[in-house]
C-alpha cells in the first residue's frame, strides 16, 4: 500500500473513471427523459447506466471503492513517512565521519585552505546567508536552510482529507431551493420548489426580505440584475445585495438572483370604497403559457396581468409610475375587464372596482443552504502551502570541511542538484573573498 506503484495505479483507475463522468451521460445534466431512454436502449447501456451507476459517477460503488482505496493509500504512505520526517526535522547534524564520506562525492566543491581561515568564519557566514549552522567535530561546520520545508510533503497530502472532509460536509448538508418573491416580501429559506433535499433533513430556516430589485440594461438588453436582500435576525448586518453572478451570502446560507419581471399592486374595493383585499400578482407565464394570475375568493375574480419580458419594452425603476401594464379580470369566465391599467386608476369589475396602485418586480431567487465551504478552502490553501514548502524553500544541507588538503564543501538537496553545486561554489567564493571576514558583508 506504500508503494509508487500502487499509488500510481490507484490514481490511474480515478482519471479514467473521472474521464467517464465526461464521457458517460450523466442524470443530473441529462434531461430525464433522454436519460430515461438511453437507460433502456439495450441491456448493454442499462448495465453501464443503471446497473453500475455509471451515469451516476459520484455516487457509483466503483468509483467510491477507488476514492477509499486512494485516501487509504495516502494514508499509509503519511504514516509509513512520519517517524522518517520527524527525524529530519529534529535536525540533528551528521557525524565527522560522514561529513568526511560527503566531503569525497561527486558534488562537493574544493578550494585551497586561505591563511587565517577558521570554522567560526564559516559558521558566521552561513548563519549570514540564512543557515542554521554548527559545529559537529572541531575542523568541520554543518548548516541547515529551510529545516521546516521538509512539513510540506504531509502538509499536501493532509489536503486532500481536508477536501473530502469539505466536500462530503457539502454533500450531507447542502438544500437548494427556488422561489419568487417581489419587492416589500418576507421569505423563508426553505419555502419553495425544493430542488435538492439535504440528507441530513432541512436546514433551520431563515426570515429574508426582498427590499429592492435592480434590473440594468443597455440599448434594451440586460446587462445586470441585482436584488437588495435583509435577513430578518438580530445582529445580521447591513442589507446585501444579490447579483447574478455574485450571491448575498450569511454564513452557510447563499442567495442567487435569476431573472425578474412586473408584479403590479392592487386593490380591490366595494361600491362604498372599502378596501375588501390588497394583493400582488407576479406577472409571468405559467406551466400552459399563459399569463399567471390570482383569484379572489370572495367572488371567485380571477385577475391576470400580461408579462412583459426583460428587453426593450421592459420599464426601468423611474418608469414604474407610469407605467401601463395590460390586465384581463373575469369572474367565472365573465369578462369583466380587458385593458391597460397606469398607477393609480380605477376601473368598475361587477360590483367592485379594482385600483392600480403601483408596480414593483419580481425576482426569481435560488437559496442554497449548506456547510463545508470552509473546508473546502482550507483544504486548497493547505495544498498550496504544502506544494510552496517542498518546491519554493526545499530544504538544502550544506557542510564545510577543514584538512590539510585545503577547504571542502559538500551537502544534499533535494531538487535542482546543479544548481545547489553552483550554490556551493558560491559560498565558498565569499569564504575566501576578504569581505567575508564580516558577516554582514557575507550577507
Amino acid at each position: 500500500m506504500t508503494s509508487m506503484r500502487t499509488t500510481a495505479l490507484v490514481l490511474a483507475v480515478l482519471a479514467g473513471l473521472l474521464l467517464l463522468n465526461v464521457v458517460v451521460p450523466q442524470e443530473a445534466t441529462t434531461p430525464a427523459e433522454v436519460y430515461a431512454e438511453l437507460a433502456s436502449r439495450n441491456a448493454l447501456s442499462h448495465f453501464f447506466l443503471e446497473t453500475l451507476e455509471l451515469g451516476r459517477l459520484s455516487r457509483s460503488p466503483i468509483f467510491l471503492s477507488a476514492l477509499a482505496l486512494f485516501f487509504l493509500n495516502l494514508a499509509c504512505v503519511l504514516s509509513d513517512r512520519a517517524r522518517t520526517t520527524w527525524l529530519r526535522l529534529s535536525a540533528h547534524p551528521p557525524t565527522v565521519a560522514q561529513l568526511g564520506t560527503l566531503a569525497e562525492g561527486p558534488q562537493a566543491v574544493s578550494f585551497p585552505l586561505p591563511e587565517g581561515m577558521e570554522p567560526a568564519r564559516a559558521t558566521a557566514v552561513l548563519e549570514a546567508l540564512g543557515y542554521r549552522a554548527v559545529r559537529p567535530g572541531p575542523g568541520c561546520v554543518w548548516g541547515v536552510k529551510n529545516r521546516l520545508a521538509l512539513l510540506g510533503f504531509p502538509l499536501f497530502h493532509l489536503s486532500f482529507f481536508v477536501l473530502c472532509a469539505g466536500g462530503v460536509a457539502i454533500y450531507y448538508t447542502r438544500h437548494a431551493v427556488a422561489t419568487v418573491a417581489t419587492e416589500g416580501q418576507a421569505f423563508s429559506s426553505i419555502e419553495g420548489q425544493v430542488s435538492r433535499h439535504s440528507p441530513l433533513g432541512e436546514p433551520r430556516p431563515e426570515r429574508i426580505r426582498l427590499i429592492r430589485v435592480d434590473p440594468k440594461l443597455e440599448g434594451g438588453r440586460p446587462i445586470q440584475l441585482g436584488a437588495v436582500l435583509q435577513l430578518e435576525e438580530p445582529g445580521a448586518g447591513p442589507p446585501q445585495t444579490a447579483w447574478i453572478n455574485r450571491p448575498a451570502e450569511w454564513g452557510g446560507l447563499s442567495v442567487l438572483v435569476e431573472r425578474a419581471g412586473l408584479a403590479p399592486v392592487f386593490r380591490l374595493q366595494d361600491g362604498r370604497g372599502f378596501i375588501v383585499q390588497r394583493f400582488s400578482v407576479v406577472a409571468m407565464f405559467n406551466s400552459e403559457g399563459r399569463p399567471s394570475g390570482v383569484r379572489l375568493d370572495q367572488d371567485e375574480i380571477d385577475v391576470a396581468v400580461q408579462p412583459v419580458e426583460v428587453g426593450p419594452d421592459f420599464p426601468m425603476r423611474e418608469q414604474l409610475a407610469t407605467f401601463a401594464v395590460k390586465v384581463r379580470v373575469e369572474r367565472k369566465r365573465e369578462l369583466l375587464f380587458d385593458g391597460q391599467l397606469r398607477p393609480g386608476q380605477v376601473v368598475r369589475v361587477g360590483e367592485h372596482f379594482l385600483a392600480l396602485e403601483e408596480v414593483r418586480y419580481w425576482v426569481f431567487l435560488r437559496l442554497i443552504q449548506e456547510r463545508g465551504g470552509a473546508l473546502l478552502i482550507a483544504g486548497f490553501l493547505l495544498a498550496v502551502l504544502g506544494i510552496t514548502f517542498r518546491m519554493v524553500w526545499h530544504r538544502r544541507e550544506v557542510g564545510v570541511v577543514f584538512d590539510e588538503r585545503g577547504m571542502t564543501l559538500c551537502g544534499r538537496t533535494e531538487y535542482f542538484p546543479l544548481r545547489f553545486r553552483e550554490e556551493l561554489k558560491t559560498i565558498g567564493e565569499l569564504l575566501l573573498s576578504r569581505g567575508a571576514k564580516e558577516p554582514g558583508a557575507a550577507a
